[in-house]
């Protein structure tokens, strides 16, 4: 653990908070835990040409390896041995049964060497749940999620809990179990309203799903949303949005203004294409970056870190009658930099656009707003209360108030290093996910069982 304790260490000193990527739904099948160790491609598995592996853990008993296993009633077998539950009926990662042994949980959750208590005493900041809607403990998942969500608040009170759910999440955002979630209903809502193509998909369609949200959750879960444009079950953002590098500009743009957590997955940042899994999966293509599309999501950072109004503001729709484009408004009257204009146009022309400001409280007649995407650009506010603006093809903008010399600066940086071993990327986001190998996990575990 010496590496990654180190690695901790570093992103710690620049700010940089990790969430760990955890799996206790199911588990390898050549896991310390079930040891079926045929050839774990998912079409040979079921192949009678499979070839064995060999057996790494001689000194335990799989479930998949005989009934008197100590971990046989963590799993539900059908028939031995080929038939048993396996997650959406891949049999190389079989399903854990909460229901049928707690033991499961005091192992992996509630233990005093749980998961979340050891990744916790080696500073990981929260959790990331894989596909926390699923644990099978007999109560629809609630039993297990409030394990998790008091075992990691007791480790290290302000971790954070991230639940993986695909759809409206009220049942998880009780504050007794997540304190948010992938919010995958905006990432599929903007790839829809970008492309313009879905017959009855209106703008007011877009605008009633956005708004929407913060009438289903709690204001602090609401704000803890992670807003995605994609992960690696999903094809890439890029190649969702026909390889039109503007068109994801436009989605980033949304990404970052709604309220909410950005979360970048690897490479969008750079222009990486990538259809379902596994292709979404590719490496970092190292020296070929879309140095454009890089800039640009700097910028954005840069933006949502230094303006609070953009962290904790009010969000609302302004307004129009123009097809293809849409403007929100936020507000947070405790700050000097109180109100915040996005614009958003999904046409591929440029047009005149009349935006009207009557409905901001933050915002008066002869206020000078600038546009933070755009060179600075300032705009003044006229005496109905409105600006007249031109919008480029896919443009975007945010005008923000309460600026009175327009920044100039560059909005990137570099981070400084703690220590020379690591060289870190000088993109830093709000929010860095690790997926990482649960080897150390197992290798931890094995240690423990020969002792």
């Amino acid at each position: 653990m010496e590496i990654f304790d180190e690695l901790e260490s570093t992103l710690e000193f620049n700010g940089i908070k990790i969430i760990y990527d955890v799996v206790i739904n199911h588990v390898s099948a050549q896991s310390i835990y079930f040891q079926r160790f045929e050839n774990m491609d998912v079409g040979d598995l079921l192949l009678p040409t499979a070839f064995q592996v060999p057996d790494p853990y001689p000194y335990v008993k799989g479930a998949y390896e005989g009934v008197t296993s100590l971990f046989n009633n963590w799993f539900r077998f059908y028939t031995r041995n080929h038939d048993y539950d396996a997650w959406w009926g891949f049999y190389n990662i079989p399903t854990l049964k909460y229901d049928q042994t707690m033991n499961i949980a005091t192992e992996l959750i509630t233990g005093a060497n749980s998961l979340f208590t050891f990744w916790a005493n080696h500073g990981v900041d929260g959790f990331r749940l894989d596909v926390n809607p699923d644990y099978d403990d007999g109560t629809g998942s609630r039993v297990v999620n409030k394990l998790i969500r008091d075992r990691v608040k007791v480790d290290k009170s302000d971790n954070i809990i991230i639940g993986e759910v695909w759809d409206r999440a009220n049942t998880w955002l009780t504050g007794t179990m997540n304190d948010g979630v992938q919010n995958m209903l905006f990432r599929d809502n903007t790839i829809i309203w970008i492309r313009g193509t879905n017959v009855g998909y209106t703008d007011n369609t877009y605008i009633n799903k956005l708004v929407s949200f913060q009438d289903f959750y709690p204001p602090e879960a609401y704000h803890s949303l992670w807003t995605n444009l994609g992960n690696h079950d999903t094809a890439r953002i890029l190649t969702e949005l026909e390889e039109i590098n503007d068109r994801v500009l436009l989605a980033a743009a949304l990404q970052f203004f709604v309220p909410g957590v950005p979360v970048i997955y690897y490479g969008d940042e750079i222009g990486l294409p990538g259809v379902r899994d596994p292709d979404s999966r590719r490496p970092f293509p190292w020296g070929s970056e879309n140095q454009t599309m890089l800039k640009n999501y700097k910028d954005l950072i840069q933006i949502r870190k230094n303006y609070k109004v953009f962290q904790r503001g009010s969000f609302f729709s302004i307004e129009d009658q123009v097809e293809g484009v849409l403007s929100f408004g936020r507000e947070l009257s405790s700050t000097s930099q109180s109100a915040t204009v996005g614009i958003f146009n999904r046409n591929k022309n440029r047009l005149a656009y009349l935006l009207n400001l009557s409905t901001f409280h933050e915002i008066q007649v002869g206020d000078v707003l600038v546009d933070l995407l755009n060179n600075n650009t300032t705009y003044i506010v006229d005496e109905n209360k409105s600006i007249n603006l031109l919008l480029e093809p896919y443009g975007r903008m945010i005008l923000l108030n309460g600026i009175s010399d327009p920044l100039t600066q560059s909005t990137s940086k570099t981070i400084s290093q703690k220590s020379s071993n690591f060289s870190l990327i000088p993109l830093q986001v709000a929010l860095l996910t690790l997926i990482l190998s649960k080897k150390l996990y197992t290798r931890r575990t094995k240690r423990k069982r020969k002792n």
